[in-house]
């Protein structure tokens, strides 16, 4: 055992630091005459080496808790070097430091992370996976709360009731996370940690303005009341279009409420959130234009061994959706705008057993989520076409979706140079025709995984794993079925299109989508731990693959037959085949000054409909990243990020012109792209007690391969003919300016 153990810092006490902490420990350790409780405060030198030892005992404490140690890995506190799964960690310095205002821009700095921003409230993310731009490959946790939204399956990020300056912490996992999250961990898990409620009275607030009609503020108060911690803080965030500068791209209402306690080794934690989005964002079915309520309440409790979630979320939605359906020039219907009330209610526990043999460790856990949909506007499937239903051509649905699961992880380590991981997770969900053993089973998903990790020297680590993941139809794609208004005068019998509109989006009878995945990984630090080094390679085999197919028969006319006529999801037999690597660089040029540089490559392969593999052009095959952030003891502070990504088209985005859904989509190319994202500021004390930090930033797309320098466009998107946008905007320079302060 090194001292460092002894200590309780392992290995993140550095050789250069070791020295004088042992002379400290050498000097405080000689008798001194008296009883302790009369012995004099060192003075002179001892004074000043007891208060850098004990600046170097907190500082290396902040670099064990802030970069050394995951917990979403595993579900619990263990060193980064033996975590099971690739992971990125992003602490709160990181978050103050970096140059971007939202959180899909700090998540740019992921190795192989595939970031697109279509418009202020459409900002997906993927990674080893094709590129995509309906973000659903990964699970967003909040505080352990699943932040995807349940009636599309992905996450808002800009609709949570938090911002950035809410968060104090973010550990993203690379690689299929379903054997302890269970559905939606498909790709991988965000899981963002909020900042702690501080035991004392405190005020902060902020104020952000530039181009684009940029303007953001937020206040948060803290206080102490009959020994509970309480924070309430609100933030109004909103910018136009890149592309109509005098059009609101986005409006966001932020408040959120947390009630804290400890009582010794449990805590109790009440959390409350709500936020009012307008703005416009892409679906699979067309732009979406209006606004979304956000309304969640947690409670939580957390020992050592058992931790407890209750969740609840209401997400009242009223939406204009600008999609006609054409085919051949020719405007058939209108989706009508709709309106939904949404409710979920999940439940979580986790126990960690105890330790009968101690290298072997168990964890145990259960959850379950309740969701209920409600809406006049859409159309229930079952009854509408149903000529014995009391429901027969009637608007309306309720729609009731549940799912449950259970799992056990367990590691072993039977010597300090390798740890052995393995755990599985069985699911159940309502939504889609999965069996697990032949014709029995509806519903259910066994998901294992296994990895081990071997450290041949201290600081150094190797990783091989094996996982499944599956990831269960959304509710747009099993259940969703919108009515649609024919035109005036038009022949189409408006009740017969709206049977048709019963066999468009949702599909009751899909399976979910599997992938499999094989992955090795090496970590390692150099040079008294300045440099890291981190180097993956993993292989994915995706399965089941759900994409919107429309089937249209034509009658002798050459007009759509409708009755024969279907355009919904459906699981397809491409089964892609994503293999890559990623290789992270991470250097501390000076305490206060980080560099860091990244490069991922991908390669995608697709089976044609004769079973043959061809390499596929439809992703970016390399993502880079380089840059730095600083921190210096004059109040000095910021990050200067470049990033880039290689040219590819696409042929899968179902962003598209408006009216397509009937149609073949169109094959879309994006030229190389780059994006630097820049900060500038300066931290002074104001009086007593009082912070002040001032600086700007820069959100810089430029492209030399494109017709436009200085814009981009990272989702197909442009402008129809009755002027309104349609798909991703054109993004381009954002300047601001901030001004924050705390007391």
């Amino acid at each position: 055992m090194e001292i460092g153990d002894l200590l309780g810092w392992g290995a993140t006490m550095s050789m250069r630091t070791l020295p004088r902490v042992v002379g400290f420990l050498l000097l405080s350790s000689a008798p001194v005459p008296g009883p302790a409780w009369a012995q004099e405060p060192p003075e002179g030198d001892d004074a000043e080496l007891a208060g850098e030892f004990g600046e170097l005992v907190d500082e290396e404490l902040d670099l064990l808790e802030s970069d050394r140690v995951i917990e979403s890995a595993a579900r619990h506190r263990q060193e980064i070097g033996l975590s099971p799964s690739a992971i990125t960690i992003f602490t709160r310095e990181d978050i103050e430091t970096f140059g971007g205002s939202s959180l899909i821009d700090l998540l740019r700095m992921v190795p192989g992370m595939d970031v697109i921003a279509g418009s202020p409230l459409h900002e997906n993310v993927t990674a080893r996976m094709f590129w995509t731009d309906e973000n659903n490959h990964f699970l967003v946790l909040i505080d352990g709360r699943e932040a995807n939204f349940e009636l599309l399956g992905v996450p808002l990020f800009s609709a949570e009731p938090i911002s950035l300056d809410d968060i104090e912490r973010i550990e993203v996992i690379r690689g299929p996370a379903s054997a302890l999250y269970g559905a939606g961990a498909f790709g991988g898990v965000i899981s963002i940690t909020t900042r702690a409620v501080p035991q004392a009275t405190s005020l902060w607030s902020r104020l952000e303005g530039g181009e684009v009609g940029k303007l953001a503020f937020g206040a948060r108060g803290n206080t102490v009341l009959g020994g509970f911690g309480v924070s309430l803080g609100g933030a109004l965030d909103q910018r136009d279009t890149f592309d109509f500068r005098d059009v609101t791209g986005s409006r966001v209402w932020r408040l959120r409420g947390v009630v804290d306690r400890a009582f010794g080794e449990h805590r109790l934690r009440l959390d409350l959130g709500a936020s009012s989005v307008q703005g416009r964002m892409i679906t699979p079915v067309g732009m979406l234009f209006g606004m979304l309520n956000v309304i969640t309440a947690r409670a939580a409790y957390a020992s050592e061994d058992l931790q407890a979630h209750l969740y609840w979320t209401w997400t009242p939605t009223q939406a204009e959706l600008d999609m006609p359906l054409v085919y051949r020039g020719m405007t058939l219907a209108m989706v009508d705008d709709a309106q939904s009330d949404i409710h979920t209610l999940d439940v979580q526990v986790q126990y960690r057993l105890p330790e009968f043999y101690r290298p072997l460790l168990f964890l145990v856990g259960a959850g379950g989520r309740l969701g209920l949909l409600f809406s006049d506007q859409l159309i229930d499937a079952e009854t509408f076409a149903d000529i014995n239903s009391p429901r027969y051509h009637q608007r309306g649905l309720s729609y009731l979706a549940g799912r449950a699961g259970a799992f056990i992880h367990g590691e072993y380590r039977p010597a300090d140079w390798i740890t052995v991981t393995a755990g599985v997770r069985l699911d159940w969900n309502s939504e889609s025709a999965d069996t697990l053993i032949g014709d029995s089973g509806r519903g259910l998903n066994l998901s294992p995984r296994l990895a081990a990790v071997f450290t041949p020297a201290a600081g150094h680590h190797l990783r091989i794993g094996l996982a499944q993941s599956f990831r269960k139809p959304s509710f747009l794609e099993a259940g969703l079925h919108v009515s649609a208004t024919v035109p005036p005068g038009s022949p189409i019998d408006p009740d017969g299109f709206n049977e048709f509109m019963t066999r468009v989006l949702g599909n009751a009878d899909l399976r979910s989508e599997k992938l499999f995945s094989a992955e090795a990984g090496y970590l390692g630090r150099f040079l008294s731990d300045r440099l890291s080094v981190e180097w993956n390679l993993y292989m994915n085999l995706y399965d089941n693959l759900i994409e919107m197919v429309p089937r249209l028969a034509l009658d002798s006319t050459g007009l759509p037959d409708l009755s024969r006529s279907s355009a919904m999801s459906e699981n397809t037999g491409k089964a892609p085949r994503i293999g890559g690597s990623e290789l992270t660089v991470r250097y501390s040029l000076l305490r206060h000054v980080q560099l860091a540089a990244g490069w991922a490559h991908r390669e995608v392969f697709l089976r044609d409909e004769s079973g043959t593999y061809h390499s596929s052009d439809d992703s970016p095959k390399n993502l880079l990243f380089a840059g730095g952030r600083f921190r210096l003891p004059s109040g000095f502070l910021g990050s200067l990020y470049l990033f880039s990504r290689s040219k590819f088209s696409s042929q899968t985005s179902e962003s598209s012109a408006p009216g397509n859904l009937l149609e073949a989509k169109e094959r879309v190319y994006y030229p190389n792209q780059m994006l630097i994202i820049g900060k500038l500021g300066w931290r002074w004390l104001s009086g007593e007690g009082i912070e002040m930090e001032a600086g700007t930033k820069l959100f810089l797309p430029f492209s030399p391969w494109a017709g436009d320098l200085f814009h981009i466009r990272e989702v197909a998107g442009g402008v129809q003919d009755n002027g309104k946008p349609w798909g991703g905007e054109e993004l381009g320079r954002l300047l601001s300016f901030y001004v924050q302060g705390s007391f």
